[in-house]
């Protein structure tokens, strides 16, 4: 887990060892975009280690956990 809070990317390859299966997550500078947050997000997993399903469930899970924190921040 990591981030690069100084830059942006739209892409990136990570100078880790490809063949650990330990999944690999980098996120960089948030950009607002009217009057919306943005941030990019890398995830790398080995593919014996998870698949598409499982990827597609933790980006639905993470979106679900952003709006919440999202309507807190809003109601407090």
């Amino acid at each position: 887990l990591s981030c690069l809070p100084w830059s942006t990317f739209t892409s990136l390859i990570p100078p880790f060892n490809k063949e650990i299966t330990i999944p690999q997550f980098v996120w960089d500078k948030y950009h607002i975009e009217n009057g919306r947050y943005y941030v990019d997000l890398m995830l790398l997993v080995h593919h014996g280690f998870a698949d598409g399903y499982h990827i597609s469930n933790f980006f639905t899970k993470l979106d679900e956990n952003i709006k919440i924190f999202c309507e807190e921040q809003v109601l407090v």
